[in-house]
């Protein structure tokens, strides 16, 4: 059986059956991955195997780096420690990472220990930026890192920066900063907050196991629940009310708690079913579609400012249902989206270039 190499006949039966069967289970990687490997029994790809999964490749719809990412992990399989495991979101948590030690750490570490030379400080920060890079490094060595997961942690390490505003809101600003006058305990936390934010958001996605494209959508809905629950108590809150704290307090919760509880019920939509990339993305387009629609008939109907919200809220809304409809039948790739974004922009074009040949107004409804 070693020595088996199946012939060409077979090779094109493999092609056909997995990009089926693969396309509906398991997805279009995974297919060329299938196929990529029984080619490769052998050692050698031939002149014809390669025009074949460059076939395969542009059916299934792969980028470069796709095709790149598999036959890296082919090629590692022998090695336990480099096999079965991906490095694409590897370089979106190195820059990350080293985004955070040139700013949060580097200006904060000097800051904190009260630093004020400028040559000193200077060289605190370029050693943080530089250590940012290594300490990933070392972090992501040997980790299974998909795109989905360094989407989470990255995340993670943004709510860990982002929870000092919940806390200094319920501890009440002017309170806050009669112990904390120069702000070093609120950086301290915010510092502490990356790494700890970064592990829980882990945690949280070993435990769900989503695949990229779960990832991406469960992170939108994080998004959409905490821009809503912000726009919800503006919504709610009377035209002539002065905030206070207990306001402020509110908010935070409802900001918080609605990226948090967004973030989960979006899991609990998206776990059952298939949903790649594309499809996330797709609910973006679906989001950004809604904005500019809100936008164009507040502008046409000029309402006050609680109905204009209103009226953001339901149509951005609206249109994130549609696309999820629209595209809960199907299994898109990032290119089929993005021809369906172009054809969108195509289309307000028509309009607006209607409209300068009919010398319309620009501010005509």
């Amino acid at each position: 059986m070693r020595n088996f190499r199946p012939n060409m006949a077979t090779i094109r039966w493999l092609v056909g059956t997995a990009a089926f069967a693969g396309g509906l289970l398991f997805g279009q990687q995974q297919v060329y991955e299938d196929v990529y490997r029984t080619a490769l029994e052998d050692g050698v790809i031939s002149p014809e195997e390669s025009r074949l999964l460059v076939s395969l490749q542009n059916s299934l719809g792969l980028e470069e780096d796709d095709i790149l990412e598999i036959r890296r992990r082919v090629a590692g399989a022998a090695d336990p420690s480099v096999g079965a495991i991906s490095r694409a979101g590897r370089r979106r948590v190195l820059a990350n990472n080293m985004a955070f030690g040139n700013s949060l750490y580097g200006i904060g570490i000097p800051y904190v220990l009260g630093v004020e030379e400028g040559s000193i400080y200077a060289g605190i920060q370029m050693l943080a930026f530089a250590g940012g890079l290594y300490f990933s490094l070392r972090y992501t060595v040997n980790m299974d890192l998909p795109v989905g997961r360094a989407n989470f942690q990255i995340a993670g390490t943004v709510a860990g920066v982002a929870s000092i505003y919940p806390l200094v809101a319920m501890v009440g600003p002017e309170r806050w900063f009669e112990f904390d006058t120069e702000g070093k305990l609120a950086i301290t936390w915010m510092m502490a907050g990356v790494p700890l934010g970064l592990l829980t958001a882990d945690r949280i996605y070993r435990r769900w196991q989503p695949s990229d494209g779960q990832a991406t959508a469960v992170l939108g809905a994080g998004v959409v629940g905490m821009v809503h629950g912000f726009w919800g108590q503006l919504l709610l809150t009377p035209d002539d009310y002065i905030p206070t704290v207990n306001y402020l307090r509110l908010n935070s919760v409802l900001v918080s708690g609605g990226f948090l509880g967004g973030a989960y019920l979006g899991w609990k939509q998206v776990a059952p079913q298939s949903v790649t990339v594309g499809d996330a993305y797709f609910l973006g387009l679906g989001v950004t579609l809604g904005v500019a629609s809100a936008a164009e008939l507040i502008a046409i109907a000029e309402p006050d400012f609680k109905p204009a919200l209103a009226m953001f809220i339901l149509l951005t809304d609206a249109h994130i249902y549609a696309a999820y409809r629209m595209g809960q039948a199907y299994d898109m790739t990032l290119g089929e989206t993005a021809i369906i974004g172009m054809g969108s922009l195509a289309g307000n074009a028509v309009v607006r270039g209607l409209a300068l040949i009919l010398q319309v107004e620009p501010g005509s409804k």
